[in-house]
């Protein structure tokens, strides 16, 4: 779903009331801690990293002491929260952490988890403030690793999957509302098949998402407790909505409580401001709680949803839910009737409620059908006739709508029914998709730490891709641009001719004919019902400094089970980097005379070379720049015409198709530099210093020669190694030290001193050796 960013709070105030939180945290009382087998089902998540849980760690996430939904209006409060697990092993606990991502996978930041201590085997997590948001969904995980260790994560598949939070709205503004699920149910319910796999959000989420909708889900998800800590969310977050779809269960703490009516209420009536308000209200019990047992408080359920509630219970295990022949028609699919999966000996408490006699613009929704044909209403719809806002109210939960029953006590699907009925309300409602049948690329970005010619597409899926679809998605094809490009080798500068996706708007990924060119297929992702997908694909070409950027231009195209069928993306473009430079050219030698130099050097063994570049300067210590470029080449040597040559310095480099440039070179072996005869005997200073990985020592000898001997020593006076003890006409030399003593050794990191002396003459100098 499309995250919207907005202003987030100064983080120095919410580190500030982050310690607040631990404190309290970790000293205040505990309450009510369920196991985490009768947890609600972790969300699927993303990522290649391999789970590895081991045996004797145990893990207990406290399910009222959890990361929950928060509005961005309520950063404040969320800051604040914190999450707490137990993990107990018989060799101890080393490190703990918690493990958070706000971009659905792609980068993990990890949370150090604080003992409560005094002994107890319960940590306490910090919220991750960094990440937090509006329009942010938090995915999170936890690990451990033991006294031996033995790594352990939970849940056990992280981060393949994954716990979740959202700091709301992603999907949801003011300028334009969204759907907003919130979930009062949290437990598991019974599939088509009995096992209980699947929360109630699930069969909303599974509905909406084959439909086409985009929405928000608040999560209130308290496992009991008191009816005061159940509460949805507040007006002050509904306002991102014109559609609430509320879904609760048979339990007492997970109904309406009079803080939910009121700020329904509250939300309804900004009807009166031209504001649309849409309520679908489902679930087991609700009229029962509110009219029966009196916690109805406003009005909410007689006057504002219009309804009567009849009686608690069909009286029938496995009633029939049909369609009712009334002004709106919410059940279309097949013979407009599916099979409700109650049970024995309670079948569910599915409320009877019908409209409120007399009220103008309401009607029955759906009906009830008992095994000995008695009907009764299941569901009351409400168009307000001067507040104009619409509600619908079930006395079921959609999730026990199913198909067939079989002889075996199961149930064929009853999912094209769910989205049958879903696909009614919000047409009642007035509201449409947002998203087409069409996937949509949601980034094109580079793939790091390569060498080009690669990036990463994510996209987000066809709705044709879920669960009970039509036309059903089998796959997405990757489609890459054939665009004309040059590029024009002129010592590595290229022009690259290239056109932007703004230009190719609307053109569908495979469109031979398109004045574009033809677009090459690159590959095929099977569907597997995902949010977001991801592939890496390659691009034509890569951007560099000179060049500008060289942008590929992909579509994707939905492929179906119906033959000729499918659904483009709109294009969208990218661009690769080749991140990494070529290595250092190898054998770089240098032969010095009085009117020219030769250099000369090995091939480069990068399979992306592109040419080698020569710099020349008067100083030893020279940096290349382009001032002192001299020369470009793609071969091994080249002859520089100069006089007085042995006044010169030269490094090379080598370069790649994307620009990267190597690091330096500098000569490893020269021959005697005939330049003008010396005036005396010189030591120069090494180059480079400090060595790096070997360094150049050139000294001077005047006529008519002489005896001459260059030691180096360690500070405390002792050679390293002689470099020579020879005798030498008259001539400018380099020697070179690779920084290895007389045995061959390296020497340790540290200050040296190297000597040179002649008839007459001596002279110290200084270098460094680092590692």
């Amino acid at each position: 779903m499309r995250q919207r960013p907005f202003a987030v709070l100064a983080l120095s105030v919410a580190l500030a009331l982050v310690a607040v939180s631990f404190a309290a945290a970790v000293a205040g009382p505990r309450d009510r801690v369920i196991p985490v087998s009768v947890w609600s089902a972790p969300r699927a998540g993303r990522g290649s990293e391999a789970a590895e849980t081991r045996d004797q760690t145990a893990w207990e996430y406290d399910t009222w002491n959890h990361f929950h939904d928060w509005f961005v209006d309520e950063l404040p409060e969320a800051i604040l929260d914190s999450a707490r697990v137990r993990i107990e092993d018989a060799d101890g606990i080393a490190t703990a952490s918690l493990r958070a991502s706000s971009n659905h996978g792609w980068t993990w930041q990890s949370y150090p988890l604080v003992p409560e201590g005094g002994g107890s085997d319960w940590y306490v997590a910090p919220p991750p403030v960094d990440q937090m948001s509006g329009g942010t969904e938090i995915w999170y995980y936890f690990t451990a690793t033991d006294g031996l260790g033995n790594p352990s994560r939970f849940p056990a598949t992280a981060p393949g999957q994954v716990l979740e939070f959202s700091i709301l709205p992603i999907v949801g503004s003011e300028e334009t509302p969204g759907i907003l699920l919130v979930d009062k149910h949290e437990g598991l319910t019974p599939g088509e098949d009995g096992d209980y796999q699947h929360d109630s959000e699930y069969y909303y989420r599974e509905a909406l998402g084959a439909l086409g909708y985009e929405w928000d889900t608040y999560d209130v998800n308290v496992p009991g407790a008191t009816l005061s800590h159940s509460a949805g969310p507040d007006s002050s977050g509904m306002k991102y909505y014109d559609t609430q779809v509320w879904f609760t269960s048979d339990v007492d703490t997970r109904t309406l409580t009079p803080d939910d009516q009121l700020a329904l209420v509250m939300w309804l009536n900004e009807s009166t401001y031209g504001k649309t308000r849409n309520l679908l209200l489902t679930g087991n019990d609700i009229g029962y709680d509110l009219v029966q047992v009196g916690w109805e408080t406003l009005g909410l359920y007689d006057i504002w949803l219009a309804s009567e509630y009849i009686q608690d219970s069909v009286g029938d295990s496995v009633p029939v839910l049909r369609d009712y022949a009334g002004g709106f028609d919410f059940m279309t699919h097949a013979d407009g009737e599916c099979v409700l999966r109650g049970g024995a000996p309670s079948p569910c408490a599915f409320d009877v409620v019908e409209p409120q006699a007399g009220v103008a613009l309401t009607e029955t929704a759906v009906e009830y059908v008992r095994s000995d044909l008695q009907q009764s209403s299941a569901g009351a719809a409400y168009d307000h006739p001067v507040l104009d806002y619409e509600t619908v109210n079930l006395g079921f939960g959609m999730e026990f709508m199913m198909g067939d029953r079989l002889p075996d006590g199961t149930y064929t699907s009853g999912t094209a029914d769910r989205q049958d009925l879903m696909s009614n309300i919000m047409a009642f409602f007035g509201k449409e998709p947002s998203a087409g049948p069409e996937p949509e690329i949601v980034g094109i970005v580079d793939v790091g730490n390569d060498q080009g010619r690669q990036v990463r597409i994510r996209w987000e899926r066809s709705f044709h891709d879920a669960p009970g679809c039509t036309t059903c998605v089998t796959g997405y094809a990757i489609y890459r641009r054939q665009d004309q490009w040059m590029r024009e080798p002129a010592h590595g500068a290229a022009e690259i001719r290239r056109r932007s996706v703004e230009e190719a708007e609307g053109i569908p990924p495979a469109d031979a004919a398109s004045r574009f060119g033809v677009w090459d297929y690159v590959t095929t992702v099977p569907s597997t019902g995902s949010m977001l997908y991801q592939c890496v694909a390659p691009t034509l070409c890569d951007s560099t400094a000179e060049a500008g950027i060289c942008w590929s231009v992909f579509g994707i195209r939905a492929l179906t089970d119906v033959a000729w069928v499918y659904f483009d993306s709109p294009p969208d473009s990218g661009y690769s980097i080749d991140n990494l430079a070529p290595g250092v050219p190898g054998g770089f030698l240098v032969d010095y005379s009085r009117y020219q130099n030769q250099l000369s050097w090995e091939e480069s063994q990068d399979e992306d070379f592109d040419y080698f570049r020569v710099y020349r300067g008067t100083d030893p210590d020279f940096v290349p720049r382009p001032e002192n470029l001299v020369h470009s080449t793609t071969g091994t040597e080249w002859t520089d015409l100069v006089d007085e040559g042995w006044l010169y310095y030269y490094l090379i480099t080598a370069t790649d198709f994307g620009g990267n440039e190597s690091d330096p070179a500098w000569p490893v072996r020269t021959g005697v530099e005939t330049g003008g005869t010396p005036e005396g005997f010189v030591l120069h200073q090494n180059v480079p210093n400090p060595l790096h990985p070997t360094t150049r020592i050139s000294y001077e000898v005047p006529a008519p020669g002489g005896r001459v001997a260059l030691r180096i020593y360690d500070p405390a006076g002792r050679v390293v190694r002689a470099m020579l003890d020879t005798w030498a006409p008259p001539g400018r030399y380099v020697v070179e030290w690779d920084g290895r003593d007389a045995r061959g050794a390296e020497v340790a990191a540290g200050v040296y001193f190297y000597v040179l002396e002649a008839p007459g003459f001596s002279e110290r100098r200084k270098m460094t050796v680092v590692k």
